[in-house]
C-alpha cells in the first residue's frame, strides 16, 4: 500500500498556480514552476537543478522544498526527500499538503509514530484533504485496526472520488481483510480512472494473484509493460509468474529469465525481489547453479516482510537441491 501513496504524492501538492506558465512568475515561483514541467516528464535530475535555482533564489520559499522533496524520493533518496520536507514543514507549518505527503515518506520509511503525527496534524488542519487519510489507513492497517483504517479509506474516497489512488488504498484495506472481491473491484475502479497508469495495473495483477487467476495476471502485466517500459515491477512480477505459476501452461522458463535479466538491469542489480525473480526463472529453466547464484545475491538486498529472510533460505534450499519454486510452497 505504501507505493501507492508514493506514486500519488509524487504527483501532488504542486507549487505554482495549476494553470500558470513558467515564463509568467517570477523569481523562485518561475523556477520552481520550471522544475515541475521537468517533473512531469519524470525528468528528475533535470527538475532539482530548478528547485535548486529557486532555493538560491529564495531560500524561504517552502514550495521549492517540498517539490525538490518529491524529486529527490522520485531518484530514490528519501533521506534527502525528508530533509527537505522537514525544512518545509518549519518554513510552513501550517500547510497540510507538506504534512500530507511527509505523513506518506515516512509511513515507507517506517517511522510509524512521526507518520501518525503528520497525518492527523495534516487532517486537523485541513479535514477535506484526502491524502493523509491515505497515509492514516495504512498504519492502521499495518498496526492491525482494520475497521479504524477502512473508515479512514472510506472518507478518502469520500473527499476524493475521482482520484484512482484512493481506491487502491482502500482495496489494501479490503485485502488486509481477506475480501479479496471487494479488494479487485476497488482496484479495477481504479484502472478505469486511470487506464494509462501502468502502476496501478501492477498492483490488480498482485490482487488477481492472491485469487489465483493467472490469465488476468498476464494480461494486466502484459499491459503495464506495453504502457510503461521502464517499470522494472512490471517486468520482475511477470518474470515471477512465468516462474513460479502452479498452472504449467502459464510457465516459461525462457522468457521469465528475459524478463527478470531486463528488470535487474533497470532497477541496477540491486533490488531483492528483482534478483528473486532471476532465480526462480533460472530454476524453472533448469539452470540450478544460475538459481543459486541470485538467490544469495537477493538476500543481500531484502526486500518485504519480516519474514522474508526465512523465506528466501527455502528457495535457496531449493534451487541447491535441484527444485523449482512454485506459488503458495
Amino acid at each position: 500500500m505504501t507505493a501507492v501513496l508514493m506514486t500519488l504524492a509524487l504527483g501532488f501538492a504542486p507549487a505554482a498556480p495549476p494553470d500558470a506558465k513558467p515564463g509568467s512568475l517570477d523569481g523562485a515561483a518561475a523556477a520552481t514552476a520550471r522544475g515541475e514541467a521537468e517533473a512531469k516528464q519524470n525528468r528528475w535530475g533535470k527538475a532539482v537543478g530548478h528547485y535548486d535555482e529557486a532555493i538560491r533564489l529564495d531560500p524561504t520559499f517552502a514550495p521549492a522544498f517540498r517539490a525538490r522533496a518529491l524529486a529527490w524520493w522520485a531518484k530514490g533518496d528519501t533521506a534527502k526527500a525528508l530533509g527537505d520536507l522537514t525544512e518545509a514543514v518549519r518554513l510552513d507549518p501550517r500547510d497540510s499538503r507538506t504534512l500530507g505527503i511527509r505523513a506518506v515518506l515516512l509511513t515507507h520509511r517506517g517511522q510509524v509514530e512521526k507518520a501518525l503525527a503528520d497525518a492527523e496534524e495534516a487532517i486537523r488542519l485541513d479535514p477535506a484533504y484526502a491524502l493523509p487519510y491515505q497515509a492514516r489507513a495504512s498504519l492502521r492497517v499495518h498496526a492491525g485496526k482494520l475497521d479504524e483504517a477502512l473508515r479512514d479509506a472510506n472518507e478518502a474516497v469520500r473527499l476524493d472520488p475521482a482520484n484512482a489512488h484512493v481506491y487502491t488504498t482502500r482495496a489494501g484495506v479490503w485485502g488486509a481483510a481477506g475480501d479479496l472481491p471487494k479488494a479487485l473491484e476497488d482496484m479495477s475502479r481504479a484502472v478505469r480512472l486511470s487506464p494509462r497508469d501502468a502502476k496501478l495495473l501492477v498492483s490488480r495483477a498482485a490482487c488477481q494473484r492472491a485469487m489465483k487467476a493467472w490469465d488476468r495476471v498476464l494480461n494486466d502485466l502484459d499491459e503495464a509493460v506495453r504502457l510503461d517500459p521502464e517499470n522494472a515491477a512490471a517486468w520482475s512480477d511477470r518474470a515471477w509468474l512465468r516462474a513460479t505459476c502452479p498452472d504449467g501452461k502459464v510457465r516459461d522458463g525462457k522468457m521469465a529469465v528475459a524478463d527478470a535479466t531486463h528488470a535487474c538491469r533497470l532497477s541496477s542489480w540491486r533490488d531483492g525481489n528483482h534478483l528473486t525473480a532471476l532465480a526462480a526463472a533460472y530454476a524453472e529453466s533448469g539452470e540450478f547453479a544460475e538459481a543459486v547464484k541470485f538467490a544469495r545475491l537477493s538476500m543481500e538486498f531484502p526486500a518485504g516482510g519480516s519474514d522474508w529472510g526465512d523465506r528466501a533460505k527455502k528457495r535457496l534450499s531449493l534451487y541447491e537441491a535441484r527444485q523449482p519454486y512454485r506459488t503458495g510452497e
